[in-house]
């Protein structure tokens, strides 16, 4: 569809219909989808060693992003 946002917006087409939707993610979504390299990866596998269920509020908190913003 030539009117969608490159980057931000897609357009699907599947058995069930075709569909134009949003994909604008937040700061604290992005940060753990936008992580595919392999020091992000082994930094998060360090963080859930040391802080366990908790790593994601300091994986957030090295970024600069305040989860409650």
């Amino acid at each position: 569809m030539g009117t969608a946002i490159p980057k931000r917006e897609y357009y699907v087409s599947s058995p069930d219909g075709r569909r134009l939707f949003d994909m604008s993610l937040g700061l604290v979504t992005l940060s753990f989808v936008g992580a595919p390299g392999k020091a992000d990866l082994a930094r998060i596998r360090a963080l859930s060693s040391t802080y366990g269920s908790e790593w994601p509020a300091q994986w957030l908190t090295e970024r600069g992003i305040n989860r409650y913003e």
